[in-house]
């Protein structure tokens, strides 16, 4: 793979070691045989791959060398594979003050202030420039070093950590072992009173502390470090990573053996974690191994080093026993709150490692709905013979009623630029119109076409949830509307339209999970109050109204810092995803998804989640009111469900409209992209919806 660029870091034997430092057993066993599995297995050419062993991993050679050979390196091209892989000691520090921290519970025991690190080789040796001990490299350290690349080159980024307290290592000591070939393992971890105290400046020139990278088509400007990368972590936090002086570490040759497995299907970074855990299983049991590997990242359904992203319209279909229905049956991980419904028609695919279709085995129709899977029976004749098969929705049931209006002798212009949208419009597949259809009287329709007499549409909306909002309606000027993919924007409207009216029938969270928008003191230093909870001192709550908020913002003040807080006072936990929906633009894009899939997030008996300064969000919630604007509104919908359930499907690019300084584009023809992993479901699910609209008040 030419387009293929490494870090390896490898550390075995620290400039400490007289000092009471362990050595790190097996770390260039994992350097070399990573190394060789790139060149050899890969065919990455050896002048992509940068190995950094014992004294040449000071710490600032490996920040500068991630600098030059991944972030300032002209020869990698945007989505090229990058990869970063850390073979050496870590620990944990208490965070310098004013510091963002991860925070985390064992039992009854609080652990608060603490940061992962990774150890530099010179750790603790006097910095010639400054005078003082060099520091080991935190969390957050990494964590601006992967967004610089991930700015530079996009996302296509896996980052490896072989060493102990690594489970959270870019978001934001035990007794020997024995393998089963009688390898001595020993912990890849330092005690932490060995190593020298952070301090609050440190790594300041890197831009931690800097404000988030913004999309100028984004009204919710949030950033998420964590939607950059995906970590493969050895072990979990507060866990121990173990290494053999033969094998090198556990982690590094389960995951270098996995990947050169060709039976894991899909060849996703989720699916390889789930075999290294099974193998480490046995290790687990008979040997007391206290390691757990971890895969962090809402991009972790990845096929492992490639930018493309698992289908988000592709769902699991297993085959069943079901005594209530007849004939070959499979269950599917997409229920009610993926908007399936009795009727419902799926393809079954038999799919290769790529995620394209081998074959198409037949058509399932779902009969039974669950919150989030359904049983689809197949027609008779059909035989199903392998385990597992990827489901896609044959006819996604979207529905959008349109009326066509123009003046009552419409210029050469506008009927020109009618004829232009009614070809477009007839480019649907006559079996394909998701409902999608021209009506006569306004009173029947959602969206009303007014052409202009100059050729240009401007698109008024008159359904139940976008009919009032104080967005100006989309315009299209006559040459865009020559550019434009008419079926595919009505298409995405249609679908924007459905997903925002998605609904639980029971309701069966909604009562007892509250939502809360608070109105952030803006001041440089962050904190955690008594309870932990907000790491920005809070301003205000916002009053909400009939489920929608209004923030006043003055010409001269536009940004202002708010965070979202949701408590939960069911006595389950529940797993929480939080997605934006932008009526100016039609798309639908995450403002929250946990790093890691397979742990809700929001505990009960008044359970706390609080996205935007605090540890799940680090940077808060900003709005801003549009180029020329004086009103805006956006929606935030929160999915809750009792387990872990992939909603990436929810997922929309922009289709239509302007971006935030009032420039114009055209979409309706880009591909969706996905940014959620795990599938699998069942159990209950609610939606929280809310309204967000800004207005500009006359206040300086």
């Amino acid at each position: 793979m030419s387009h293929f660029w490494a870090l390896l870091v490898s550390i075995e034997h620290y400039a400490n070691a007289n000092a009471g430092w362990p050595p790190v057993s097996g770390a260039h066993v994992d350097g070399r045989n990573t190394f060789n599995y790139l060149t050899q297995d890969l065919r990455v050419p050896a002048d992509h791959i940068i190995h950094l062993k014992d004294d040449g991993a000071r710490r600032s050679n490996i920040i500068a060398t991630f600098k030059s050979h991944l972030i300032d390196n002209s020869r990698i091209q945007k989505g090229d594979a990058i990869l970063f892989h850390f073979s050496g000691h870590g620990s944990y520090l208490k965070a310098p003050a004013g510091w963002t921290v991860i925070e985390e519970k064992t039992g009854d025991e609080r652990q608060d202030d603490l940061l992962e690190v990774i150890v530099p080789w010179d750790d603790g040796v006097i910095d010639r420039e400054t005078g003082f001990p060099t520091c080991s490299i935190p969390d957050r350290t990494l964590a601006a070093l992967i967004n610089k690349a991930a700015t530079a080159h996009g996302n296509n980024i896996t980052v490896v950590l072989d060493c102990c307290c690594s489970g959270h290592g870019t978001r934001g000591g035990a007794g020997d072992r024995r393998d089963d070939d009688d390898e001595v393992l020993v912990p890849r971890t330092v005690d932490p009173s060995l190593l020298s105290p952070l301090y609050t400046e440190l790594d300041d020139d890197l831009g931690v502390r800097s404000p988030p990278v913004v999309s100028k088509t984004s009204r919710a400007r949030i950033k998420a470090l964590d939607a950059d990368h995906v970590l493969m972590a050895a072990c979990g936090s507060r866990e121990m990573a173990m290494g053999g002086e033969r094998f090198g570490g556990v982690f590094t040759r389960e995951w270098l053996d996995a990947l050169r497995r060709n039976d894991i299907y899909p060849r996703t970074y989720a699916e390889i974690l789930k075999v290294i855990d099974a193998n480490l299983d046995t290790l687990r049991r008979k040997r007391g191994i206290d390691q757990h590997p971890q895969c962090d990242g809402i991009v972790r359904d990845r096929l492992i080093f490639k930018e493309t992203m698992m289908r988000a319209d592709l769902f699991d279909a297993v085959p069943i026993v079901c005594l209530d229905v007849t004939g070959n049956t499979v269950e599917i991980t997409a229920g009610e709150v993926h908007g399936i419904g009795i009727g419902t028609l799926f393809e079954l695919h038999i799919m290769d490692r790529n995620l394209r279709s081998q074959r198409m085995v037949g058509t399932a129709i779902v009969r039974r709905v669950k919150g989030t899977t359904c049983i689809a029976e197949l027609p008779e004749g059909i035989i199903l013979t392998a385990p597992k098969y990827m489901a896609l929705i044959a006819l996604p049931p979207e529905s959008l009623r349109y009326v066509v209006a123009y003046d009552d002798s419409p210029s050469q212009q506008a009927a020109r630029s009618i004829n232009l949208f009614r070809e477009g419009m007839s480019r649907l597949n006559s079996q394909d119109t998701r409902g999608i259809y021209e009506v006569r009287r306004k009173e029947e329709a959602e969206l009303q076409l007014y052409f202009e007499a100059d050729g240009s549409l401007t698109i008024y909306r008159l359904d139940q949830f976008l009919g009032s909002v104080r967005n100006r309606p989309p315009h299209l000027s006559p040459a865009e509307v020559e550019q434009a993919e008419f079926a595919n924007i009505l298409s995405a409207m249609a679908r924007f339209n459905r997903l925002l009216a998605l609904t639980s029938v029971t309701h069966p969270f909604a009562d007892k999970v509250t939502f809360e928008l608070l109105h952030l003191v803006k001041q440089s230093d962050s904190r955690a109050d008594d309870e932990g909870f907000f790491i920005r001192e809070v301003d205000a709550s916002v009053e909400i109204t009939d489920n929608e908020a209004i923030l006043e913002q003055p010409p001269d003040k536009r940004y202002e810092d708010y965070a979202i807080v949701l408590r939960n006072y069911l006595p389950k936990k529940l797993f929480v995803q939080i997605w934006w929906f932008d009526p100016n633009t039609y798309g639908i894009a995450p403002c929250y998804i946990s790093a890691d899939a397979s742990q809700p997030t929001l505990a009960g008996n008044g359970g706390v989640l609080q996205i935007g300064a605090s540890t799940e969000r680090g940077e808060p919630i900003q709005f801003e009111l549009p180029e020329g604007a004086t009103s805006d509104t956006i929606f935030v919908k929160v999915l809750l469900t009792e387990r872990p359930t992939r909603l990436d499907f929810m997922r929309q690019d922009d289709m239509i409209g302007s971006d935030l300084d009032g420039v114009s584009f055209i979409l309706g023809h880009k591909k969706r992209r996905m940014d959620d992993g795990e599938a699998e479901a069942k159990g209950e699910w609610d939606i929280l919806l809310r309204k967000i609209t800004i207005v500009e008040s006359q206040q300086r």
